[in-house]
């Protein structure tokens, strides 16, 4: 599943989320790495939350879309 956000504070967010057995990998990409942090916190934070939610590992990828590696 893939998403980008168009309006509100994080406007121009992409996230991608895929799941591979039980795990669950959801990739931020965005170009303002400091509001992505600022709404979400540390990515292990939201992992453990996302976690406990979802009942299966999730691991949280955030890159930066400005990086010419992407």
């Amino acid at each position: 599943m893939r998403l980008r956000l168009t309006n509100g504070p994080l406007a121009g967010l992409e996230l991608e989320a895929e799941c591979h057995g039980v795990e669950l990998l959801i990739k931020l990409r965005s170009h303002e790495l400091q509001a992505c942090r600022h709404a979400f916190g540390s990515a292990s934070e939201l992992e453990s939350m996302l976690s406990q939610q979802f009942d299966r590992p999730v691991l949280i990828e955030v890159i930066d879309a400005n990086s010419p590696a992407k």
